[in-house]
């Protein structure tokens, strides 16, 4: 889906790999645009690949779930409030937005201090949350789902935005339930009293 290519700009003395944004599809391109057109108080954002719950199954077939948010300070290896998995090792620059890439492919990559320190010195700060958040969390990874889009796509489907709330479409639903109070018959409250 894309290419690899030799880094120019602002952005070439980062240690990750480079992609062409040439290469990148029109249907990708459009939604990432309208993502930033929506924040565009965001600098830096996160890309990445998930499977994502779908008809009570995770599917990891075409077409995929991809999820674009902003690059929240603290969001990889936070423990219980973050994401335990590999900083992001490439990127692409798409209206002047950094777009930070995270794939599985990122696992075959050891943990170094220069992609933990450029993570760090790239992403949004994590207090820039509060007034846009419904609720103040020093959650990063809520922080990052709360604002953040769902788009499902492949070589042969066609770019489709899910959702412009992630939170709704991946944490779990909350179902209220109003039960009317039980009515008891008189021997089973003089036995309850006893």
């Amino acid at each position: 889906m894309v290419a690899c290519s030799r880094k120019v700009g602002k952005y070439e003395h980062l240690p990750l790999a480079e992609i062409d944004t040439m290469t990148l599809k029109p249907g990708v391109k459009s939604i990432l645009r309208k993502y930033i057109k929506a924040h565009p108080k965001y600098q830096t954002l996160l890309l990445e690949q998930k499977k994502l719950p779908f008809e009570d199954n995770f599917i990891d077939q075409p077409p995929y779930q991809f999820i674009i948010g902003p690059a929240v300070a603290q969001l990889f290896d936070s423990g219980e409030f973050g994401f335990q998995r590999s900083y992001p090792a490439s990127y692409f620059v798409l209206d002047n937005r950094l777009i930070l890439v995270q794939s599985e492919i990122d696992e075959l990559i050891p943990k170094s201090k220069k992609l933990v320190d450029t993570y760090n010195q790239l992403a949004e700060p994590l207090d820039s949350f509060y007034e846009t958040t419904p609720y103040p969390t020093v959650y990063p990874a809520k922080s990052y789902i709360i604002h953040a889009w769902v788009f499902k796509t492949s070589r042969t489907y066609a770019t489709e935005l899910l959702t412009t709330r992630a939170d709704t479409f991946i944490l779990p639903k909350r179902v209220y339930l109003n039960l009317p109070p039980i009515k008891t018959s008189a021997k089973a409250r003089k036995a309850k009293a006893v």
